[in-house]
């Protein structure tokens, strides 16, 4: 058993420098900017993060389930069964230790398209740290 724990990070370090199992960030042919996913992604929140809010879609063939879990404890589970965009937000709980705050997302069943060899999960964007 293991749980993830405070990281440090350089002074003025990028925001994308927090997150791990994200893809580079691609735009959609409607100008939309996105990241897929991988099956696992680990976001760490800032300290003086509050909450998070983000965006996830599905464009794979069949369902998936996404499972959303701070410090061990799943707070929302969401199957995924059209194309549309979903929001996802959460308030954290007072009691959490603010730096070792990781958001875990599970997206289940990952896929891959055709001739890419990357295992994806969902689409994300808009994820942001809330104040």
């Amino acid at each position: 058993s293991w749980t993830l724990g405070p990281s440090l990070y350089p002074p003025g370090g990028e925001e994308a420098g927090r997150s791990r199992g994200l893809y580079e960030a691609q735009r959609s042919s409607s100008g939309i900017t996105y990241r897929w996913s991988r099956p696992q992604t680990f976001l760490h929140a800032p300290d003086s993060a509050t909450g998070f809010q983000m965006a996830i879609r599905s464009i794979a063939s069949g369902p998936q389930t996404v499972t959303f879990s701070v410090g061990g404890r799943a707070f929302q589970t969401l199957t995924l069964s059209d194309q549309q965009w979903v929001n996802v937000s959460h308030r954290f709980q007072p009691a959490d230790d603010p730096a070792s705050r990781w958001v875990v997302m599970v997206v289940d069943p990952p896929w891959r398209v055709r001739g890419d060899p990357r295992r994806l999960g969902v689409m994300t964007r808009d994820i942001k740290w809330l104040p």
